[in-house]
Order: structure tokens, then sequence, then C-alpha cells
């Protein structure tokens, strides 16, 4: 959802809520990120906010939709949210974590590129970036419309990769994957 008309009342009921509410997506971390601060880099409305702030993490939640930042403040009035693109974050060196769920997958390859490397501006030395994003596999690779046979070493369709392509692509930033849980993937950012 990217545009103001997308967050209307009728589309925030229908959207359904987040698979891990238990806590999945914060035990995930635990032992590598046990505290500190945590940016939710396109939260949206704060979905998974209150997990965070449920287990005393300082959180802080980013998005471009002005509607969806106006939502969030109302549903966690404590919580710092930012407006802006994931493509120029104004942060350095200030996260223990960033997070998306459901972000990078909807950028180009391109901007891909330039995303991840103002994620590690923001985050300090040593600390962790989280992704939850789609994974293209054989069984889900008709949807993507291509004709060209599946190939899980680089098999992609312009926005998501295989999961050996996810890898490459951060190991090119060097960031180097730390733990994965289906479907999580945590890297650390050195």
């Amino acid at each position: 959802m990217d545009s103001d008309e997308d967050w209307t009342p009728e589309s925030l009921r229908a959207m359904p809520e987040p698979a891990y509410t238990d806590d999945t997506i914060v035990k995930f971390v635990k032992d590598y990120v046990p505290a500190g601060r945590v940016l939710d880099l396109g939260c949206g409305t704060g979905k998974w906010i209150g997990l965070w702030l449920k287990n005393n993490y300082q959180i802080e939640g980013y998005d471009q939709c002005p509607k969806a930042i106006e939502l969030a403040k109302q549903r966690f009035p404590t919580v710092p949210f930012h407006l802006g693109r994931a493509q120029s974050l104004p942060f350095k060196s200030e996260f223990d974590l960033i997070y998306t769920i459901a972000v990078l997958q909807h950028n180009r390859h391109a901007y891909k590129d330039t995303i991840i490397e103002e994620i590690k501006k923001a985050l300090k030395p040593q600390a962790y970036y989280l992704m939850s994003e789609n994974v293209l596999r054989k069984d889900n690779w008709h949807y993507t419309g291509r004709t060209e046979p599946f190939n899980e070493e680089n098999s992609t369709d312009g926005y998501s990769y295989t999961y050996a392509g996810w890898i490459r692509f951060f190991d090119s930033h060097n960031i180097k994957l730390t733990k994965f849980e289906w479907p999580f993937f945590l890297f650390k950012v050195s």
C-alpha cells in the first residue's frame, strides 16, 4: 500500500493479521539482540510494533505513506514514527536491529542496493538486519509470469530472489547470514 487512498478503514479491516503475532519474530532475534533500539522499516500502521514494546525494546517505525504513519501514531502514541523513503534514511549508527517484512520484495533490484546501504548506515557497528521477504521457489515460480525454467541458483522476477539469490545479494554488500528459519533471515552487519 503506497498511497493514502489505500489506507481506508475498509482496507485495514480486510488486511490479514500477521501469521506470527505470538512473539515468534522477537524470539527469533532474542539471543542476538536481547534489548536495544529497533527500527521497523516499512512499518505501515504499526502491525508488529506492539510485539517489540511488549518485550521491552525501544521500537521506532518508518514508512513512506503519510496516512499509514498517522494511523500508527494513533495506535502507539508513545512510539516515534518517521515519514520517508527507505532509499534515504536519516539515521547514522543508531539501531541495534532493523527489520523489513515484505518491503524489499516490492522494490526493483536497483533500489535494493541503495536500501541495503542505507540500512547499513543506520545500524550500529556489529548490529543486525532481519528480513522476511518473498523467496522464489520452484512451487511459486509460475506466479511470476516468467516462461524460462526455474533455476534455484539465479532465478529472479526482478523483485525477489531464490534463497541462494538473497544470500548472494547480501554477501555482495558484506552482510553475512547468521540465522535462517522460515520465514526469517537474520544477518549480521559488520
